[in-house]
C-alpha cells in the first residue's frame, strides 16, 4: 500500500509541484509538512507508522 503512493509521489506529484511552483515555496511548503508530521505524531513518529504499515502488510500477505 505505501510503496505504490510513495512511489506515485516521487514521479508524479513532487516532480510536478517542482514544475509549477517557486524553489523557495516548494521548500517551505516541505519544511511546513516535516513540521505538522512531527505535531501529529513525534519525532520518529513517522517511522513507527511505516514499520507498523509493513507489518500489517506481511501478515495479510500471509494469509492468502
Amino acid at each position: 500500500m505505501y510503496r505504490a503512493h510513495a512511489a506515485r509521489e516521487d514521479t508524479d506529484v513532487f516532480p510536478k509541484l517542482r514544475d509549477i511552483l517557486p524553489a523557495l515555496e516548494f521548500d517551505a511548503i516541505g519544511e511546513d509538512m516535516e513540521k505538522q508530521e512531527k505535531e501529529k505524531v513525534g519525532d520518529d513518529g513517522f517511522e513507527k507508522i511505516i514499520a507498523r504499515v509493513a507489518e500489517i502488510e506481511r501478515s495479510l500477505a500471509s494469509q492468502t
